[in-house]
């Protein structure tokens, strides 16, 4: 029978999953922008990530449109990802959660790998799709702070009751 691993692997190996995930990120950014030029490159992926994220979004639905504070801990702070994100809430009332991503394990691959500033951001961007799609499916108004050179952290992002 095989070992059940430690709650360190399974971290170690989400984490290395998020990893990889950013490494293809980025070099389908890099295929589809030699090929369709910047923007149509940075369109595509998004439109496909938000495509993604709306499914991701529908196991959230059960929170909208008040629990703010469920969201928060189903999001953010599952177990295995506290750690790799380091999320803060700066607000969760009865109107809105405001979360700031202390660490961004994508970043920080796209940054190991010698990704310049400007690249990063433009990938924290295209990445944020994801996310966009997911508060959308999830029945939330939203908006994300990606990233930019010289700030500390990663994005921030709000997210209020529709309607």
């Amino acid at each position: 029978m095989a070992r059940k691993p430690t709650a360190a692997e399974l971290e170690a190996a989400v984490a290395a999953a998020h990893r990889d995930r950013a490494l293809i990120y980025r070099a389908m950014f890099q295929a589809l922008r030699d090929r369709l030029g910047e923007g149509a490159a940075a369109d595509a992926m998004r439109d496909a990530l938000r495509t993604r994220g709306r499914t991701i979004g529908e196991s959230f639905r059960r929170f909208a449109p008040h629990d703010f504070t469920g969201f928060a801990e189903a999001f953010a702070f599952a177990p295995l990802d506290s750690k790799l994100w380091n999320a803060t809430i700066d607000r969760c009332d009865r109107a809105g959660l405001d979360l700031t991503m202390r660490r961004c394990p994508l970043k920080e691959a796209w940054q190991a790998a010698g990704a310049s500033d400007a690249e990063v951001a433009q990938l924290c961007h295209v990445a944020s799709a994801l996310d966009e799609g997911t508060f959308e499916a999830a029945g939330f108004n939203w908006s994300i702070d990606t990233w930019s050179a010289g700030e500390d952290g990663c994005c921030r992002l709000h997210v209020r009751a529709r309607g």
